[in-house]
């Protein structure tokens, strides 16, 4: 039997960054659950920045992907990335395992009009 034909749910869990940012940057991950949600596998990862103000431009992007013991971290220069795990299913309890299953991404942005320099960063846990 197929990992996909033995996965109960398989979702999508996508986060977006606020309007406090002068640009839109996503996380999509897909998840599949395994046993009645004992076990979890994060299958991919997509990260995507989209610049909303011509003044307002981002270096140094990257993106971070963890399932509990197994962890990826890469630089990105497109506006789009994406990450296949081929991990596997890991045990998972919801409770304990919360904050080491998920993803992060971030870049530094300069603002031209207000003649700044700052880092931001989201993330996106899976619940």
């Amino acid at each position: 039997m197929s990992a996909d034909a033995m996965a109960g749910d398989v979702i999508t869990i996508q986060r977006e960054s606020d309007e406090t940012l002068p640009l839109l940057a996503k996380i999509e991950l897909t998840v599949a659950y395994y046993n009645d949600k004992t076990e979890i596998e994060i299958r991919s990862g997509k990260y995507s920045i989209v610049q909303t103000d011509p003044l307002v431009m981002y270096a140094n992007a990257w993106y971070a992907l963890m399932q509990k013991d197994k962890y990826v971290m890469n630089n990105f220069t497109e506006s789009e990335a994406s990450y296949e795990t081929g991990w596997g299913p890991t045990p998972y309890d919801a409770e304990k395992d919360k904050w080491t299953c998920g993803s992060g991404m971030g870049a530094t942005i300069t603002d031209f009009i207000n003649d700044s320099t700052y880092s931001f960063a989201i993330d996106c846990y899976i619940e």
